[in-house]
């Protein structure tokens, strides 16, 4: 039975949050998402993008990019183990990994709890960005970005895939949605995807965030679908509740050789034995109930 504390109204609630102020995300013309803020930490524009750092008394930390969250310090563990691992277990030996975007190096940090990864290249396009996620997110990052292993590249996505000679075994897209004047317009096309298919080995995986799989705000999410497939054979999308943005995420694995689908729980929690501390959120029983979606979203 919930307790008396649980059953309280709305409007009781909203009293006893005794703030002032409050951070708004829009969903579309009709609802939107209230945060209470105890108080600001960094509000700065950046040549690329608007930079936002709230501190928040439900969800602690709160990164928003041009009016967009982007991560929170309460459940950012589900969002950026939900990207990373199911790719790094699917491949069978990843060393040499790129992530694209990722400026709180939490997708960092994950990728380098990997024993088998060599060299994790991470490639942002707001150096200011970084520098202040760094500064006000410590906790995102953890030492990833001064993990020998990593090689931090402030630079534009296509320009770093056009010119690097690397070929990757995993390549994992964190940049933030493609909004019109945002830095990510543009990165969601055949052209963008097969770039990077290009720079990737021949049994390589590449996995991404694909924004909402909500019926009425999934549109991105099925347009990625439909985009990967004219790309990879093996496209696999998942899906994971992220509670700061009141939304079931999706993410995209796609391969050419290597299917997340066929891993059994053993396998996935064999791959991530050699880990120093467990995840948070990911495991081998989790893997499979993330690749099932209902039945409209199915591919």
């Amino acid at each position: 039975m919930p307790s008396s504390d649980q059953l309280e109204t709305p409007e009781l609630l909203l009293r006893k949050t005794q703030s002032s102020h409050w951070y708004v995300e829009w969903m579309d013309a009709f609802s939107a998402h209230f945060h209470a803020v105890k108080k600001a930490i960094a509000a700065k524009t950046t040549p690329f993008q608007q930079v936002e750092i709230y501190e928040t008394p439900k969800f602690g930390r709160l990164l928003v990019l041009d009016g967009d969250p982007q991560s929170s310090a309460f459940d950012e563990d589900i969002y950026h183990e939900a990207l990373v691992h199911p790719a790094l277990v699917t491949h069978p030996n990843p060393k040499n990994v790129l992530i694209l975007g990722g400026g709180e190096g939490a997708t960092l940090r994950e990728v380098l709890r990997h024993s088998k990864v060599e060299k994790a290249v991470m490639v942002d396009i707001d150096g200011e960005v970084v520098d202040l996620c760094r500064k006000e997110l410590p906790s995102y990052s953890k030492g990833a970005f001064e993990d020998r292993r990593t090689q931090l590249v402030i630079d534009d996505a296509n320009k770093f895939l056009k010119d690097t000679s690397i070929r990757f075994d995993v390549v994992i897209s964190d940049l933030t949605l493609p909004y019109p004047d945002t830095p990510s317009e543009g990165l969601v096309t055949e052209a963008f995807f097969g770039l990077i298919k290009n720079k990737m080995t021949p049994d390589a995986v590449f996995a991404m965030q694909a924004s909402r799989t909500e019926r009425g705000m999934n549109a991105l999410f099925i347009h990625n679908i439909g985009v990967l497939k004219k790309i990879w054979k093996i496209v696999r999308p998942y899906h994971a509740f992220i509670p700061s943005f009141y939304s079931d995420w999706g993410y995209i694995l796609a391969s050419d050789k290597c299917d997340p689908i066929k891993l059994v729980p053993e396998t996935v929690d064999q791959r991530l034995s050699a880990f120093s501390s467990s995840l948070h959120y990911y495991d081998g029983l989790l893997h499979p109930a993330m690749f099932t979606l209902p039945k409209e979203l199915r591919c």
